[in-house]
């Protein structure tokens, strides 16, 4: 799946950038990094996006443990709903930083 995305240059709409992120989570190895930072760093204004995407952006940073990134995004989403709060709860924990998420 991720060489199939590293061959599109520009991907069309915010469901597959969400699918994109997604993927990148559950590989989380070098490549999948790549990529999946190289897609964000396209996208500087994703906390204005629709909350499936920035969550599915929050759980790939968390999983590759750029919580300081997820943060940053986090703390740009004017009204952030429960599942961003569960998504950043679930990064600290799996970074093993569960006291960050009171």
């Amino acid at each position: 799946a991720l060489d199939l995305f590293e061959t599109i240059r520009e991907i069309a709409d915010d469901s597959t950038h969400t699918i994109l992120f997604h993927v990148c989570a559950l590989v989380c190895g070098k490549k999948a990094v790549r990529i999946g930072n190289e897609v964000l760093r396209r996208m500087p204004t994703i906390h204005e996006k629709d909350s499936a995407l920035v969550a599915s952006s929050l759980k790939m940073l968390m999983e590759f443990g750029q919580i300081e990134d997820a943060e940053r995004i986090f703390s740009k989403v004017k009204k952030p709903d429960a599942d961003l709060f569960a998504v950043m709860m679930q990064g600290y924990y799996h970074n093993l930083k569960p006291s960050q998420s009171v």
